[in-house]
């Protein structure tokens, strides 16, 4: 069955509960603007009812009139939006779910609605105790599975219908103490995608096993070599000539119970990440970042980007040992934003051999060359990696900055200032708009 999901910014999402619960004790509603694309409907306006809309509007039921679903219809339709109805069920004993009646209206309304929107169209009721909701598509109608609302932070809210405790007290017991049930509950329902399992990837896909994240898939098309092997966790030199994706989630299987799926293919600008919660780059290449940049912010999806430097001297001396941490978030700077991604990289990257040597001789390019790696830096990345999506999801506190790097060799902690460019591309991928 299509699992679909809503996702909100933050500051829409603020306004919408604040506006409709403070009719309480009465219930209130109103009709939300959305883009669609897959199965993911993404709100982009409120459109609100004026105060003769509504045939009843009460503590139990709250029934729009034939003119403000008109009015509502009109205005997505010249937006090209769908449309989706929200009502609240304010007091503390009210249900969370849908009532008999919100059944009945629901069907009646998307009956009405299908031949005027031709579009999947959405409804869903705010409780005190969480959110429900169903989305209604070639005369079916679907769960919606999750709700997430995306600022400086990250909500993720499941369906109250299917909210379930999946993780085993005892064996989390310790670190329970720390995040709280409601973290641990928050980590345990995420999925999550690793894209490479080098020396970065594979303890943060570990890391994120052991913490009791259930539902992991794992992206490298790379097999095991023997230079690998001081930095791959899971690994031994049985494994060399296999695919890290599969020696890793090998290692993870011998202690969790975590679904781990894998993808030996490259990850390509049309490949379909929408079903996941966050994205963890663990590459070393330009050209990978800017796909899984492009891909984060056209399907609002957090995209935690990891990297780790050591140059050297010119006598071969280690100069600098440097790691860095680049969060992309819905609305916020993207990669290009923060002069993370550089043009001429991704161009060098993209050379033949040939053109390498070309170019690199006619003075125009310093060349790629192998950089030192050692595995103390590539796990202190992903820890850094993995606290950062805590931070995102408010389990741990502060404001932890888009760009955070850190160079070992003089201790310094440094987080470049870094600001929206208006002009970026990725306004225009903004599914928001």
């Amino acid at each position: 069955m299509m699992k679909w999901n809503i996702k909100f910014k933050e500051e829409l999402h603020t306004e919408l509960t604040e506006t409709l619960f403070s009719n309480s004790p009465k219930e209130n509603g109103c009709f939300l603007l959305a883009n669609i694309k897959g199965n993911v409907l993404f709100i982009s306006e409120i459109y609100y009812p004026e105060n003769t809309d509504w045939i009843i509007l009460d503590k139990d039921v709250c029934i729009p009139s034939p003119q403000y679903i008109s009015k509502a219809c009109i205005h997505a339709n010249i937006k090209n939006k769908t449309l989706v109805f929200v009502h609240t069920h304010p007091e503390e004993f009210h249900t969370s779910l849908f009532s008999p009646i919100d059944d009945i209206s629901n069907t009646k309304l998307f009956k009405n609605l299908e031949g005027i929107i031709n579009k999947p169209l959405g409804s869903f009721v705010l409780s005190r105790k969480g959110i429900h909701g169903v989305i209604y598509n070639n005369g079916k109608q679907f769960q919606i599975e999750k709700y997430s609302v995306y600022g400086d932070k990250v909500k993720i809210l499941k369906d109250v219908s299917s909210v379930q405790d999946v993780f085993d007290n005892k064996e989390f017991d310790r670190q329970i103490r720390f995040l709280k049930e409601r973290g641990q509950n928050t980590i345990s329902n995420l999925n999550i995608a690793v894209i490479g399992l080098g020396g970065t990837g594979s303890p943060l896909a570990v890391m994120l096993a052991k913490m009791g994240v259930k539902n992991i898939s794992l992206f490298d098309f790379d097999i095991l070599e023997k230079h690998n092997l001081p930095r791959i966790y899971g690994a031994s030199k049985s494994d060399i000539g296999k695919y890290k994706v599969d020696i890793v989630k090998k290692h993870i299987n011998s202690f969790s119970d975590s679904t781990v799926k894998v993808y030996t293919n490259d990850i390509q600008r049309d490949s379909d990440l929408t079903s996941f919660d966050f994205i963890f780059g663990c590459i070393d290449n330009h050209t990978a970042r800017d796909i899984l940049n492009t891909i984060a912010f056209k399907n609002a999806i957090p995209y935690i980007d990891t990297g780790t430097s050591i140059p050297l001297g010119n006598n071969g001396e280690v100069s600098q040992s440097v790691i860095a941490v680049n969060t992309v978030i819905p609305n916020r700077p993207c990669l290009w934003c923060s002069n993370t991604l550089n043009a001429m990289n991704i161009m060098e990257e993209n050379m033949s051999d040939n053109e390498l040597v070309e170019r690199k001789n006619d003075g125009y390019l310093q060349g790629v060359e192998k950089t030192p790696s050692i595995i103390t830096l590539t796990t202190a990345v992903s820890t850094f990696a993995i606290n950062r999506m805590l931070n995102l999801l408010n389990i741990l506190p502060g404001k932890y900055p888009l760009k955070m790097m850190f160079e070992f060799n003089n201790s310094m902690y440094i987080s470049p200032k870094v600001e929206l460019n208006k002009s970026c591309i990725c306004q225009k991928l903004n599914p928001f708009n």
